[in-house]
């Protein structure tokens, strides 16, 4: 133990981040490697021992450390998200809803406005978790029909019970499955949604390849994901949010040591904006735009396949 602190006090480890080291005995033995090489715009040094961490465990591998778009240096915590999903599954619909203000209600509500306009839609919903935005989706009375995928079985089995008892067990059908490995064949579905999963994904350009493959011709990708205000007030606000209060209101909420611990380096380290729609365009998408909503803190994109 005395040789730990003594790395911590000398690689200057700020606090809050030893206690999220601590809390996983398995992310200790990182601290003991050579010190990471990553460059300094692809993560802190803190970070760059969950890394090492993650390297150690075999998670992926040294290319993957440096960062470029759409190929993110991931922790062990994001690496293996749909197992921490697993365990909070059956508390998730009650700390999704403390944690956002119910605000994430207002999001889902303009996912489904933003379905294409056309009749007997068929819609796929990855990251779907206990499948409330196919639930939201189905309201939409030109959808006739949504598949939900996520890699969490927990997620997903509490997700057939509510769909199940709400009546939708025809309409709505979900499966266990990777959004970066997509099971169904080529141009099934006139759009797909994912909220708040494409940050988790460890190939974001992957993902979205197997988005466009799906997607029929005249489709339309939505998503909901986190990012930054513009405003220096709000950024600022949201950032302390993120960082000091949500972590512990998360473990709170839980009863998971680190389920929420990692969540504001994935919001701060995913590109956002324009950035992202960057992104959609490369994957082959027209006209990619984006919407920020609730001052910046989500922003929701959509694009086109041609």
């Amino acid at each position: 133990m005395d040789r730990v602190h003594k790395i911590l006090n000398q690689r200057k480890i700020p606090w809050l981040q030893r206690l999220y080291l601590f809390l996983d005995p398995g992310l200790k033995a990182s601290l003991f490697l050579k010190k990471p090489k990553c460059p300094s715009h692809s993560m802190s040094f803190a970070a760059g021992i969950l890394v090492e961490a993650a390297l150690a465990k075999g998670l992926y591998s040294r290319e993957q450390r440096h960062r470029e778009p759409g190929l993110m240096p991931l922790p062990h915590a994001k690496i293996e998200s749909y197992r921490i999903f697993d365990a909070i599954a059956g508390r998730y619909d009650v700390i999704n809803t403390v944690l956002s203000g119910g605000l994430h209600r207002i999001w889902r509500r303009a996912m489904r406005l933003s379905l294409p306009k056309r009749l007997n839609l068929t819609v796929l919903d990855l990251a779907t978790g206990t499948g409330d935005v196919a639930l939201e989706l189905i309201k939409n009375p030109h959808v006739q029909k949504v598949r939900g995928l996520d890699l969490s079985k927990g997620m997903i089995a509490k997700g057939r019970d509510k769909i199940s008892a709400a009546g939708l067990s025809e309409k709505i059908i979900l499966d266990v499955g990777d959004a970066q490995k997509i099971p169904y064949s080529d141009a099934s579905f006139d759009a797909v949604t994912i909220s708040f999963g494409i940050r988790n994904v460890a190939d974001v350009k992957l993902c979205l390849s197997e988005i466009y493959r799906v997607l029929k011709p005249g489709g339309r990708v939505l998503i909901l994901e986190f990012g930054l205000p513009e405003s220096r007030v709000l950024r600022s606000a949201h950032l302390f949010y993120l960082r000091h209060i949500l972590p512990g209101l998360g473990r709170l909420l839980s009863g998971h040591a680190t389920a929420y611990s990692y969540l504001n380096q994935t919001i701060e380290e995913f590109p956002y904006g324009a950035a992202f729609a960057e992104l959609l365009t490369g994957a082959g998408f027209t006209d990619a735009q984006y919407r920020p909503m609730s001052g910046g803190i989500v922003h929701l994109y959509r694009g086109d396949k041609p």
